[in-house]
């Protein structure tokens, strides 16, 4: 009988001494600091008592309960600035974009003036081919009326050889003055139709004037010849005219 009352306090002694050792376990585990936990002994001396109880407990001692506390460490809060707006509008704040439409007058404002330039450039350029074209026109127009003497048969005189120079400087100055390369060759092509009937001109003039005289059939044939230049001469210059004034 005493025997087994002296298990039975063993027992119960250890099962006391476990829970207390698993209870103080899960409080090392769950908390977040590092703590030094008293080892308790897992054996205890036994005690013989000198009085034997009379009576066996029939209740078991509840072990105390420590309460866990978790330290928690809450996250800081980083503050947050709101982005600055930077308003776009007028005085007003109504947020209207003043920015776009002063660009958009900004660039209407170039290209007008752009093409207000183009516009100008163009029409001095028309004006300026307008005023060649006319130029280019008289000066044809009173070289075929010299040439078209020459053709109807009038000696070259003076006067006449004159006209066909001032007719030749007159044509070389537009060839240079030109304002395209078609305008140009008309009045090159009219400048060297002139350059041959003067060559003939000159054969002719100097024939006569030439010692002993000529023969009569040798002047009949380079008057013959002065008139099949000028006509050739004369309708060249018509073509040439009829392209200054078509062009005008």
């Amino acid at each position: 009988m005493r025997r087994r009352h002296f298990r039975l306090l063993l027992a119960t002694t250890a099962t006391i001494v476990a829970v207390v050792a698993l209870v103080g376990t899960g409080t090392a585990g769950a908390q977040t600091t590092t703590t030094t936990t008293t080892p308790v002994p897992t054996t205890l001396a036994p005690v013989v008592p000198t009085t034997v109880p009379t009576t066996v407990p029939t209740t078991v001692p509840t072990p105390t309960t420590t309460r866990v506390t978790t330290a928690t460490t809450a996250p800081a809060t980083v503050p947050t600035r709101a982005p600055t707006t930077t308003g776009t509008g007028g005085s007003d704040g109504g947020g209207f974009p003043w920015i776009v439409v002063l660009l958009v007058v900004l660039v209407a404002a170039v290209v007008g003036t752009l093409a207000a330039v183009t516009a100008r450039r163009r029409g001095a350029r028309r004006q300026l081919l307008a005023d060649w074209l006319r130029e280019a026109a008289d000066t044809t127009a009173e070289a075929g009326a010299t040439v078209r003497l020459l053709a109807q048969g009038t000696p070259p005189s003076g006067p006449i050889a004159q006209q066909l120079v001032a007719s030749l400087r007159a044509f070389d100055d537009l060839a240079l003055r030109a304002p395209d390369e078609g305008t140009a060759a008309d009045a090159e092509r009219a400048r060297r139709t002139l350059q041959n009937l003067g060559i003939v001109i000159d054969r002719a003039y100097r024939l006569r004037r030439s010692q002993p005289p000529p023969e009569a059939w040798a002047i009949e044939q380079s008057e013959e010849a002065v008139r099949n230049a000028a006509l050739d001469t004369d309708r060249t210059l018509r073509t040439v005219y009829r392209g200054f004034t078509a062009a005008d």
